[in-house]
């Protein structure tokens, strides 16, 4: 059978955990195994997988510091502003640094996109951009690459009205480029209407396709014998509940029937209060885990050992909550990378309560969807009294809904 022609793919995101979300790597294994030229433009990453054996993938490093929006043009009215008011000493000279720091920023860019092209790279050249800031070097690679299809990947929905303002600028340019996307990477039917009214997208304008955030389980899980092992992993902050549990298994006697293992890979960058709030239980029945997984496969291998999973959600804990903790968070659909890796193990779950979930679970019962964390308790009896039945049905809403196999072909065939 005659192989599809090679094509070259270059993926921009400024995540500094790119290689955390199995969305990504699965997304680069598949383009690994039909042989693409791949590059990717990406931060430094304090979680860092390497495909170092993958020849055909080249990695370009940008700097966090660079900015999009380069000043020239606004260091140009300062000019005449400062000359208006005769103030030429300080005025002139801290203008010419700024200039020159932004044409620095401005070579840098291009440089970045010049040395990719300059590469042997098939044809045709697909771009695809990872949420808003990835779109600090739209217009370069417009410039640079003008033939190319570009694409773009939406993880996080950011709102007008909760991005703060030194991010408004990204906020604006996608909803300004959104047009000039071939299609839209996303996870499911919800995110997408999200989507399409925060950014005004009419239904025939743009297509859609769709990717939940998980990861390629080849094997199938291992039958469990108790349903008392509790594993709450990823991020841990008041946002996913940490604080609640703690508390509440502080009083509730019921949940002493449980083991709750708390894991992140993020420890150093995990809140401190979070962490003082766990080892700081009075009771027994509370882990904290920070270990580090080399792979997905390490990973899934470690979740297989516990027997139900807990994802929960809460938006808008505190006021110095980022952008993606808001209205993001209040419909997750299929983009919570932890409850998929729990279903995907075979693990039923106790998960923050939305409408698109709750239609789902309607129809797979994977576990139980909760309103408020004083609900936990009844929740894991409920899920532990038919352990059995929630097990099967989360691994086979996993195999229906949710593994990329699923999906991979049809998102890169155009």
């Amino acid at each position: 059978m005659k192989r599809p022609p090679k094509e070259s793919f270059i993926i921009i995101s400024k995540c500094t955990y790119f290689f955390s979300n199995p969305s990504n790597i699965s997304i680069l294994e598949y383009l690994i195994e039909k042989k693409h030229d791949i590059h990717l433009i990406i931060p430094k990453q304090i979680y860092q997988v390497f495909f170092r054996s993958r020849i055909n993938i080249s990695h370009h490093c940008f700097d966090e510091s660079i900015r999009s929006n380069i000043s020239l043009k606004s260091n140009f009215i300062k000019l005449i502003k400062f000359i208006f008011n005769l103030n030429l000493g300080f005025g002139i000279k801290k203008i010419f640094n700024e200039t020159k720091e932004d044409l620095k920023i401005e070579f840098k860019k291009k440089l970045l996109l010049y040395k990719i092209k300059l590469k042997k790279t098939a044809k045709p050249v697909n771009i695809y951009f990872v949420d808003d800031k990835s779109l600090l070097l739209f217009n370069e690679v417009k410039n640079i690459f003008p033939k190319s299809f570009k694409y773009y990947i939406s993880y996080e929905i950011w709102f007008e009205n909760e991005t703060p303002d030194k991010d408004l600028l990204y906020f604006y340019k996608l909803k300004k480029y959104i047009h000039e996307f071939r299609n839209i990477i996303i996870q499911d039917k919800a995110r997408e209407s999200i989507l399409r009214k925060e950014k005004s997208i009419s239904t025939e304008d743009i297509k859609f396709k769709f990717l939940p955030v998980a990861y390629e389980n080849l094997r199938f899980p291992v039958k469990k014998q108790s349903s008392r092992k509790i594993l709450i992993s990823g991020s841990l902050d008041r946002y996913t509940g940490v604080d609640q549990i703690i508390k509440l298994n502080e009083i509730e006697s019921t949940l002493e029937n449980f083991e709750f293992t708390f894991q992140t890979h993020r420890i150093k960058t995990t809140n401190t209060d979070i962490i003082k709030i766990i080892k700081g239980s009075s009771k027994s029945n509370i882990l904290l885990d920070d270990r580090n997984f080399s792979s997905y496969k390490s990973y899934f291998e470690y979740i297989s050992l516990y027997d139900i999973g807990i994802s929960i959600y809460i938006p808008h804990l505190h006021s110095d909550s980022s952008a993606e903790l808001g209205k993001n968070i209040e419909e997750i659909g299929l983009s919570s990378g932890k409850m998929n890796a729990y279903l995907a193990n075979s693990l039923p779950v106790v998960a923050t309560k939305s409408e698109y979930l709750k239609e789902l679970n309607n129809k797979y019962s994977f576990g139980i969807l909760i309103d408020n964390i004083s609900e936990l308790p009844k929740a894991l009896d409920k899920i532990s009294f038919t352990y059995s039945e929630y097990s099967q049905n989360a691994f086979e809403f996993y195999n229906k809904v949710l593994k990329p196999s699923n999906y991979l072909n049809g998102i890169f065939k155009n």
